[in-house]
């Protein structure tokens, strides 16, 4: 490893520290906080993922991400600190991604009998994830319960899960205005937090046999560490029962091919049901 990609790599590794370091104090005073005031309550939460991407790149490549529904659960407590207001740190599994789909098509030479043949390769992103929210929440009497806002940071650190590929292979008017011909199809997945091979198995059409083949990459797709904004609204009974809308916008870049300046930022929209003890 050079000098400067040990610099980075170290300064990298800094940055990520000391933004922890600051979270866990922060929730080490929110804790002391609680057995001062004696007044937390705890809770458990659950729901659904709408889960995506955004990318940018220098390079002028343009990748159509689609959304991923996955789940998240998890817990939480809240610590009133006066008026409306209170803080809710949680604690939460989330299953999070997206998919996107990428044509190309490969000419031959005509010699070949073969002509044109396209490409469709399907991707799905399906990284597990531990997040560490906290935000300030104000509550509002309404009804037979209060209306509910809340916004902060979050931090996560990527635990799991397979970055999973579905390749098709047609041959197009074959014969002349017919529709395209399938020549093969191929499945395969990889991990997207450590150094992994994708091994793809590939089935052709025509002749019915299948053979294996795998691709080797030198580092993992994603980078574990994430953060970011994150904020709710919703309804939240007296019971203790509520349901809410949020979001979350990653501020880092996860993508661990960027040398040539491409971007991968997380992005997700949740509907949570929980109930408060």
């Amino acid at each position: 490893m050079s000098n400067g990609k040990f610099g980075i790599w170290r300064g990298n590794a800094i940055a990520h520290w000391t933004i922890m370091k600051r979270v866990a104090f922060a929730t080490l005073l929110i804790f002391i906080n609680i057995q001062m005031q004696g007044q937390v309550r705890f809770g458990i939460k659950g729901g659904m993922n709408m889960s995506n991407f955004d990318m940018s790149s220098k390079q002028g490549i343009v990748v159509d991400f689609s959304n991923r529904f996955a789940f998240h659960a998890g817990g939480f407590a809240e610590i009133p600190i006066g008026g409306f207001f209170s803080v809710q740190p949680e604690l939460l599994f989330s299953s999070k991604g997206a998919h996107c789909e990428i044509s190309e098509t490969f000419s031959f030479p005509p010699t070949t009998g073969i002509g044109n043949l396209t490409q469709i390769t399907k991707q799905t992103y399906a990284p597990g994830i531990i997040e560490l929210p906290v935000y300030l929440k104000a509550g509002f009497e309404a009804g037979p319960g209060k209306f509910i806002v809340g916004v902060g940071p979050y931090v996560a650190y990527g635990v799991g899960g397979k970055m999973k590929v579905e390749i098709k292979m047609t041959q197009p008017n074959f014969p002349p205005g017919e529709p395209d011909k399938t020549i093969a199809v191929g499945k395969g997945k990889m991990d997207v937090f450590k150094t992994d091979k994708l091994k793809m198995r590939f089935t052709t059409i025509d002749a019915l046999y299948s053979y294996d083949t795998e691709v080797e990459f030198d580092k993992a797709l994603l980078k574990r560490f994430d953060y970011g904004l994150s904020g709710f609204v919703g309804y939240e009974l007296n019971l203790g029962i509520f349901i809410s809308a949020g979001f979350q916008k990653g501020l880092y870049n996860i993508d661990n091919y960027d040398e040539e300046g491409d971007k991968l930022k997380n992005k997700t929209i949740t509907l949570s049901v929980g109930y408060k003890f």
